[in-house]
């Protein structure tokens, strides 16, 4: 039988679906700016505050993510650094 490869780790898939839900909240909640028809969802003050809820969710989990990588993986991150800074060397020295 094959073997199994994980292909994304638990965070990664974690802050997908987190992501995802944000965005969805987002756009149920924006979605009353342009159909006048759901102006009754916005009478009272839970979808403003539902909204804004998911758009910190939304700009900083990824932040968070980005932060646990660099922790467990900081091996990898200082050499992609590198790697970054020697190719934008050589290209200025091509320019």
């Amino acid at each position: 039988m094959a073997e199994e490869v994980e292909r994304y780790r638990k965070p990664t898939r974690v802050l997908y679906w987190v992501h995802t839900t944000a965005f969805m909240l987002l756009f149920l909640t924006g979605l009353v700016l342009f159909i006048p028809q759901l102006g009754f969802l916005a009478g009272d003050s839970w979808t403003r505050l539902i909204h804004r809820i998911a758009a910190v969710i939304f700009a900083v989990a990824p932040l968070n993510l980005y932060t646990y990588e660099l922790e467990g993986n900081t091996k990898g991150s200082k050499r992609g650094l590198h790697l970054g800074y020697r190719r934008l060397r050589l290209v200025k020295g091509s320019a």
